[in-house]
C-alpha cells in the first residue's frame, strides 16, 4: 500500500468509508455447539450469510475481495479430541496447516493485502475445505470490519482452555493409541511406500486417499516427497491435486 500514489489511497478509502456506512448488519445464522453461550450454542455468521450482505455495496462503491488458499508448511502429527470406551481422550493424526490470504480491490487501481494465520487442520480433504472456509470467512470480517460472531468476552476461549486442561490421559492413554495407531509391519510399509512411488497426476486423487486413510509417518513423507518430485499440488480448494503453476501462471480451477 506504502507503493501507492495518493490520491488512489484516497479514493481506496473512500470507497470503503461509503461501504461501511452502507453494509447491514450481517445476520447470524449458523450456531456452534462447540461453544456454550449461557447455555446456548453460540451464533455465527456463515460465509454465504456474509457474502449475501456485502456484495452489493462492495459491487456499488468499485470494491472486489480476492482470496487465496493455500497450503503452508510440512505435513505432522497433532491431537484432537476423541473418544474412547466413552471416555474423553485425545488422538494422533496426521495435520497440516492451511492459510487463506485476503485482498481489497478498488476498481480506481488500489490494493489491501492481508496475510492470513496458518490454520492446523487434519490431513484429509474434507477438514482441509472446513478450514478454507473458515479462513475465509474470518478473512472478509477481518478486511471490512464486520462483527460475525456474538461476543462472549472470551468465555468461549477459556471453557475450551479448562476442558482441554481436564482431560485424563493415563487410564485411556494404552486405548487410544491401539484404536487410533494403526500397526504395520516394515514389509507392509515398504510395500506401501513403492506403491506411492507409481504416483501420478492421473491417480493422484486414488493415492492421497490411501495414503490419508494408511496414515504412516514413513508412508507420509513419500507422499510428499513424491509430490514434490512430480510437481504437484493441492489445490486451492483443497478438493483436488493439481500441477504446481509456473512462475506467473495462475492455476486452472
Amino acid at each position: 500500500m506504502e507503493d501507492m500514489e495518493l490520491e488512489t489511497v484516497k479514493a481506496l478509502n473512500d470507497a470503503l468509508a461509503k461501504f461501511r456506512g452502507q453494509v447491514k448488519a450481517i445476520k447470524k445464522d449458523s450456531a456452534n455447539t462447540a461453544f456454550m453461550n449461557n447455555g446456548k450454542p453460540s451464533k455465527y455468521a456463515s460465509l454465504d450469510a456474509i457474502w449475501e450482505e456485502v456484495q452489493k455495496p462492495l459491487s456499488a462503491n468499485g470494491l472486489s475481495i480476492i482470496q487465496n488458499a493455500k497450503m503452508v508448511g510440512d505435513t505432522f502429527t497433532m491431537q484432537v479430541p476423541a473418544r474412547v470406551n466413552g471416555q474423553p481422550a485425545m488422538k494422533e493424526v496426521v495435520g497440516c496447516s492451511v492459510q487463506v490470504d485476503t485482498e481489497i480491490r478498488h476498481s480506481g487501481g488500489g490494493v489491501i493485502h492481508l496475510e492470513g494465520v496458518p490454520l492446523p487442520c487434519e490431513f484429509n480433504v474434507h477438514k482441509i475445505g472446513g478450514a478454507i472456509t473458515y479462513g475465509k470467512r474470518y478473512g472478509i470480517a477481518s478486511a471490512l470490519g464486520l462483527s460475525t460472531d456474538e461476543d462472549d468476552d472470551g468465555n468461549s476461549v477459556a471453557l475450551e482452555t479448562t476442558v482441554k486442561q481436564n482431560v485424563t490421559f493415563n487410564k485411556t492413554a494404552n486405548a487410544v493409541k491401539k484404536a487410533t495407531t494403526p500397526t504395520y509391519s516394515q514389509s507392509e510399509v515398504e510395500k506401501f511406500i513403492k506403491y506411492v512411488g507409481t504416483l501420478t497426476l492421473e491417480n493422484s486423487m486414488k493415492v492421497w486417499d490411501k495414503v490419508i486413510k494408511y496414515n504412516h509417518p514413513e508412508v507420509n513423507k513419500a507422499f510428499d516427497k513424491a509430490m514434490k518430485e512430480r510437481g504437484l499440488m493441492i489445490s486451492e480448494d483443497g478438493g483436488r491435486i493439481v500441477p504446481v503453476p509456473e512462475k506467473g501462471e495462475e492455476v486452472n480451477e
